[in-house]
């Protein structure tokens, strides 16, 4: 295992560990809640002195409201899960006609069929990586939902904050984590194939289907899950608060239900598989601009060594997992949110240290592995 891989692998690892850490933080039982409710635990009121779960309920207090929210949850999670099981079998069904399609399409012209096999191959790599990220991100989504509504209302804003907080960093660690070390073993495996440094503009070239895969399926989720969710919006609309009469967002109506499905597939399982699909494209792109790219003295960066190749791109990128990860904690432990004022400005000082982090980490790595000559073989690439 070369040097480059002993960063690469155990930082992507170490994000799925965390990813699951943080599930595991979060997986409280629903029935913890209620059973405190039942007891009469202390409620957080609402700005006008009313029940915070309670308040919109024609009958009712607490302890009934917070029966309502594991039944109205696992509507939203079988709702979200039948819309995905079709979307994605439509995606599938694309994705793999597409591939041959791209497949004869290089092979044609490029005159080497392997060359358009490969390039298939990371086009469906990716497309199935990102519908994971999508579905890991759905599922987690509609999982930390209900207990973020039950820990608002039986903690207040910290334990309701961090709840939220924990929910979107597993999505988050997960889909960085995924997206580095699959198109690192991705990269790792056509590198058998292409083994000289001569050929390396070739691998990279058949390795951007990984982000045109992760693309498409973003533009499926995107666009089918927006869609969907438009339309059971209107529909709740017109009907519950125009025909009907009902309450916003209130559970009696069907389409409300509806609504927040839409919700969960489009706006996070689809920004999981866009976010996938951003990163993906963003990083093979720059790979191929790398192998191509040629210095006045006529070195291009592959005649460094592999190592220098991969550093700039999925390096410092699974670096930036572990720095996520420990600058976590300042928002949830160190400086946790006691009031709604404090959401924005916990956030931004989180994400004002992740940068300097980042950066000076960037810095740091870059000049002792690329400048000193650790990562790089080349001495007047240094």
């Amino acid at each position: 295992m070369e040097l480059i891989d002993q960063i690469i692998v155990p930082c992507c690892l170490l994000g799925l560990v965390a990813a699951v850490a943080q599930f595991l933080v979060i997986r409280i039982r629903l029935g913890t809640f209620i059973r405190g409710f039942a007891q009469g635990r202390r409620i957080k009121l609402t700005p006008d002195g009313k029940d915070s779960l309670s308040t919109g309920l024609t009958a009712g207090g607490s302890e009934q409201a917070a029966k309502l929210v594991p039944e109205i949850y696992e509507k939203i999670m079988t709702g979200a899960i039948q819309f995905l099981k079709v979307e994605y079998a439509i995606c599938a069904a694309f994705c793999v006609v597409f591939a041959f399609l791209i497949s004869a399409l290089v092979s044609w012209g490029t005159k080497d069929t392997l060359q358009g096999h490969l390039t298939a191959g990371a086009f469906l790599t990716g497309a199935f990586t990102s519908m994971l990220c999508g579905f890991l991100g759905m599922m987690i989504a509609t999982y930390s939902n209900a207990r973020t509504t039950l820990a608002c209302a039986y903690s207040g804003y910290t334990l309701g904050f961090n709840t939220a907080f924990r929910g979107g960093s597993v999505m988050g660690y997960a889909l960085c984590s995924l997206g580095v070390l699959i198109l690192w073993m991705l990269l790792s495996f056509y590198r058998t194939i292409y083994p000289e440094a001569d050929d390396w503009e070739i691998l990279f070239d058949c390795a951007a289907g990984y982000g045109l895969g992760g693309s498409t399926v973003a533009m499926f989720g995107r666009v089918g899950g927006g869609i969907y969710t438009k339309a059971a919006d209107v529909g709740a609309d017109l009907v519950g608060k125009v025909v009907a009469g009902l309450d916003e967002d209130d559970p009696n109506n069907p389409a409300t239900i509806a609504d927040n499905v839409g919700d969960n597939v489009g706006d996070i399982a689809g920004m999981g598989a866009d976010l996938f699909g951003s990163f993906a494209e963003s990083t093979c792109a720059a790979l191929v601009i790398a192998a191509a790219a040629v210095e006045g003295s006529h070195h291009t960066l592959a005649d460094a060594g592999w190592d220098a190749m991969l550093f700039p791109f999925l390096a410092i990128s699974a670096a930036g997992i572990v720095i996520c990860i420990l600058c976590g904690f300042v928002a949830t432990n160190i400086s946790p949110v006691k009031d709604e004022p404090d959401i924005e400005f916990v956030l931004k000082v989180q994400m004002v240290h992740l940068f300097q982090f980042v950066a000076v980490g960037s810095r740091d790595g870059g000049h002792g592995g690329l400048h000193d000559g650790k990562l790089c073989r080349d001495a007047d690439l240094h």
